[in-house]
């Protein structure tokens, strides 16, 4: 069985967006919600997702000129 941030929040007795605070570790999160969220994750076995090497991301922009050699475009 797949756990979800829904089942932590159901068996913390929080609010989903709780739950996803603490994980993410992204805004105010009481200490006693963030102590039942902990045990929660630990009873029911939460994994968060493996990401593939999330700290390389690449942003590129492409452009795309008709032609290169119109002096409006340089």
């Amino acid at each position: 069985m797949v756990v979800t941030i829904k089942d932590i929040a159901k068996e913390a007795n929080v609010s989903i967006a709780t739950v996803s605070r603490y994980i993410n570790q992204n805004g105010y999160v009481g200490i006693e919600s963030a102590l039942k969220v902990k045990e929660a994750i630990k009873k029911l076995g939460y994994k968060t997702k493996n990401t593939v090497n999330t700290t390389s991301k690449l942003n590129l922009i492409e452009v795309d000129f008709p032609k290169i050699n119109n002096p409006f475009y340089s």
